[in-house]
């Protein structure tokens, strides 16, 4: 009579690939049921906490289960790699906050104008009791963003205000933002303002925009002003997002009038060097 080896399988495979199998599906329905605002923002916070922690779950798992293969033969390799691919793809967004939390500094509200930012017309965050406020920040965390983003500073361009605001209204029609408020420049009064909301690409996450447009000796100057409705920590989205709006103008005002700015002209509003 012959004796045969019995082999034991990896329970932790097992358990990784069990978790895995949840892990990604939490994420994505997440960000479906964000799309078309079906869960609220903080109820979306904490299934993405969930799904991540089950992907971070899956992920170690899975290499506790190969560490046990590779050493004692143990059955379940299949497991184990089904659960390190969710598990790897599900804590991707846990990874790329982390990131950002490293190398980007603590603010979720951005201006180029430190000195008096862009005032919100329309308060949109009313008294959700997790919503930040649409006043500018404190005066401390405004300086702190001159070293932080220094590039981040209003604009000048060889246009009346009328222009500029009209270039503007075609941006942001081209983005695709709804607009919440709108007011013109008058003969009496040259300012012109557009409040707007945008959304995070992953999961929808509202986030406000105001851009207000002024007379200068040059033309026009913009400045812009993001701020996200939740969170303390931006991850660098909000001087991210008003790059991203100059360089759409930038490309506007070359389909509208054959040029940008000018070379020779520096649109770095006078002061706003840091």
């Amino acid at each position: 009579m012959t004796a045969r080896l019995r082999v034991s399988r990896s329970k932790a495979a097992g358990w990784s690939r069990w978790l895995g199998v949840f892990a990604v599906p939490v994420l994505v329905l997440t960000g479906l049921a964000r799309r078309v605002d079906l869960i609220d923002p903080l109820a979306a916070i904490g299934a993405i906490a969930v799904g991540s922690g089950l992907g971070l779950s899956a992920l170690v798992l899975s290499i506790v289960a190969f560490a046990g293969i590779w050493r004692d033969g143990r059955r379940g390799l299949g497991d184990a790699v089904r659960g390190f691919i969710p598990g790897l793809i599900a804590v991707a967004p846990l990874a790329f906050a982390t990131a950002m939390v490293v190398f980007h500094p603590q603010m979720a509200d951005i201006s180029t104008d430190v000195d008096e930012p862009p005032v919100y017309p329309v308060d949109l965050r009313g008294t959700h009791f997790a919503a930040n406020s649409m006043a500018p920040p404190p005066r401390a965390e405004r300086e702190r963003q001159r070293t932080a983003y220094p590039d981040i500073v209003s604009r000048r361009f060889p246009l009346s205000p009328i222009l500029m605001f009209e270039t503007v209204r075609l941006t942001i029609r081209e983005e695709g933002w709804p607009v919440i408020a709108e007011r013109a420049p008058r003969p009496e009064r040259m300012v012109g303002e557009f409040q707007v909301t945008a959304r995070t690409l992953l999961f929808s996450f509202p986030d406000d925009i105001v851009i207000r447009v002024l007379p200068d000796p040059y033309g026009a100057r913009v400045d812009i002003r993001s701020s996200s409705r939740y969170g303390r920590h931006d991850l660098g989205a909000n001087a991210e997002r008003i790059r991203t709006i100059f360089a759409a103008i930038d490309e506007m005002l070359v389909e509208t009038f054959g040029q940008s700015a000018p070379e020779e002209l520096d649109t770095t509003a006078p002061g706003d060097d840091g």
